[in-house]
């Protein structure tokens, strides 16, 4: 593959995960405004899971949508606490959800979790790919 095919392969890398990412925010806004049912939970706060898979995910896509690794870093972990703090105060305004300062813990816990898999990651010399790190 030559330099010019690669060089535009990278730069349409992070236009695609842009896409992605705004895909999943607009379905999470629609699953986090739906009524739920807690009777049909596998156990109680089974929701806490989905939260911490949620932003682990989140942050993942807003890693891989930034060219800048150290603003897509931080922002890995700010933006899910803050998108996950934006969702709690809107359904704190609906009649059958509520807020939760669990489920904004559990926000902040999936960001941390993919800060910290990104650095076992990056020191794990075998599994780095150029593209990636």
């Amino acid at each position: 593959m030559s330099l010019n095919k690669r060089a535009k392969r990278r730069l349409s890398f992070p236009i695609i995960f842009r896409l992605i990412f705004m895909v999943w925010l607009i379905i999470n806004l629609f699953i986090f405004f739906m009524p739920v049912s807690f009777e049909q939970s596998i156990f109680k706060n089974s929701d806490k899971i989905y939260h911490i898979f949620f932003s682990l995910v989140t942050a993942f896509l807003f890693y891989f949508s930034f060219k800048n690794w150290k603003v897509a870093l931080l922002g890995s972990f700010l933006f899910p606490v803050l998108y996950g703090f934006f969702i709690e105060t809107l359904q704190n305004f609906l009649p059958y959800r509520e807020f939760s300062i669990l489920d904004l813990l559990c926000n902040a816990t999936g960001g941390a979790i993919f800060i910290v898999c990104f650095f076992l990651f990056k020191k794990l010399s075998f599994i780095r790919v150029s593209f990636f790190f």
